[in-house]
């Protein structure tokens, strides 16, 4: 069998580090902790799990303290994590099975990183997260730093959850985007990546003219490309440049076949129109779309099913046609038994009352 290092970089994390620790100790061999400047009680609860524990000097570079970090491993793959993730008991089960026959070079594990009411994953993707303790097992990036898979690239269905406890600093990633742009150009990846940043901070005219530039380059990955699109147009359509946020989703369709969050956006495009039966087609197109998870792009799932059909009951409801209406709200509530399909229930449980 294998044996595998939990690397991990952290900082003021006392809210939440054990936690994590607890979620994988019985998987790993090893666990390293780099410490980055905590002021707070990081470094002692990290004592109780290992006696592995360095500090690297903050240099505003994520991929400079990971490097040093898997520098320091000695098993013969490296697993890492952050503070605000967990692994369920059922997925540690599953990575110990994978443990005792690892054979390939980079393992790609699914990231949950946002849930429903029913605790169900809506936004997944996919990162690699055990890597064999070699020479390309090399961080890049300052900032949303990764590492590019190499050798031979596993994908599994196994999937480690993002649920932070403490309160980042919101600027800080920005502060970094401004730091490197003080001393060359941001690479393609760094640019698109700047404009999700700004995006999160609703800064939108900013967000989408970085977005803008990302496209231009012209050598961003397909997956990054769609995005920026489909983020582009949310800009768009907060700033009511509808006509824009239309042109800049069916100029996606240039990378690849169409979406299903684009495929929303175009429907909520025409439902602000009024268009109600173009809108029932692109909802309906985003509902038949492949779940692209596995080329490894971000995946909203709830564009697959429970956003268009929610839609699709508003839609069909301004067409006077309260049958499909009701018909959508259900297969919505299969999905999920939202505050919003128990209100479009009873408002169309009130209509029947007066109708009778």
């Amino acid at each position: 069998m294998s044996s595998i290092s939990l690397c991990m970089i952290v900082k003021n994390e006392e809210k939440q580090l054990a936690r994590c620790l607890n979620s994988v100790k019985a998987l790993v061999d090893e666990i390293i902790i780099v410490d980055t400047g905590s002021s707070d009680n990081t470094v002692e609860i990290a004592k109780k799990f290992t006696n592995k524990i360095y500090h690297f000097e903050w240099i505003n570079d994520f991929a400079a303290a990971r490097n040093y970090s898997f520098g320091l491993a000695s098993s013969d793959y490296i697993m890492w994590l952050d503070a605000d993730e967990v692994i369920t008991r059922n997925n540690v089960n599953k990575l110990l099975k994978l443990k005792s026959n690892l054979t390939s070079d980079t393992y790609m594990l699914q990231n949950h990183i946002s849930f429903d009411e029913n605790n169900k994953p809506t936004y997944v993707y996919y990162r690699e997260r055990i890597l064999r303790n070699c020479n390309n097992a090399k961080w890049e990036g300052c900032i949303h730093e990764c590492i590019a898979p190499f050798g031979v690239v596993t994908r599994m269905p196994i999937s480690i959850e993002h649920r932070p406890i403490s309160v980042k600093d919101n600027n800080r990633n920005i502060k970094i985007f401004q730091l490197i742009m003080k001393s060359r150009s941001l690479t393609p990846r760094e640019q698109y990546y700047y404009g999700r940043e700004l995006f999160d901070h609703h800064r939108y005219r900013k967000a989408a003219t970085e977005l803008s530039k990302f496209l231009k380059k012209g050598d961003g990955w397909i997956e990054n490309n769609i995005d920026a699109c489909y983020i582009m147009a949310i800009c768009y359509m907060q700033l009511k440049l509808y006509a824009k946020a239309f042109n800049i989703l069916t100029y996606s369709f240039r990378y690849d076949t169409p979406r299903a969050n684009i495929c929303c956006l175009i429907g909520d495009y025409f439902l602000l129109q009024k268009e109600y039966h173009l809108s029932i087609y692109w909802y309906k197109l985003s509902i038949s779309c492949q779940d692209v998870t596995n080329r490894g792009g971000f995946v909203a799932k709830d564009y697959y099913s429970y956003y268009p059909y929610l839609q699709l009951c508003v839609a069909y409801y301004n067409i006077g046609d309260i049958s499909n209406a009701k018909h959508y709200n259900e297969l919505a509530a299969k999905v999920r038994e939202s505050d919003v399909v128990k209100h479009n229930r009873e408002f169309f449980n009130k209509m029947f009352d007066k109708n009778k």
